[in-house]
């Protein structure tokens, strides 16, 4: 089940933890146009203050509707895919945004993973 995009890499390198980063990816773009859209949709505090000053009922709302959105699930897989990873013999994690504070209630477990092959 090695991707395309490992077949690039040197293994070692890959199962040691070393990160890799991919720049330019269309659908990721599109990832943090839909964040703004979740953003305006919050109101006005929400489109006028940086994200760390936000009251955490607001992040905590941001980041569950943000992890519910299919959209933003659809062009994660698509920003895999231009990657090189190969969908069908790979397992991911559903797409987090990482705005909440320390320790809050923000995981959105009613969420199925989709990362399960041929999903």
């Amino acid at each position: 089940m090695i991707t395309k995009i490992v077949r690039r890499l040197d293994l070692q390198a890959v199962y040691s933890g070393d990160i890799l980063l991919f720049r330019g990816l269309n659908s990721m773009k599109e990832v943090c146009a839909r964040f703004e859209k979740h953003i305006e949709a919050a109101g006005e505090e929400a489109a006028t203050k940086p994200h760390s000053l936000l009251s955490e009922e607001i992040r905590i709302d941001l980041c569950k509707s943000f992890e519910k959105d299919e959209e933003v699930q659809n062009l994660y897989r698509m920003a895999l895919s231009e990657a090189g990873v190969e969908l069908n013999e790979t397992c991911w994690d559903r797409v987090r945004l990482r705005i909440q504070p320390s320790g809050a209630p923000v995981d959105e477990e009613s969420i199925p993973s989709p990362n399960t092959p041929n999903s």
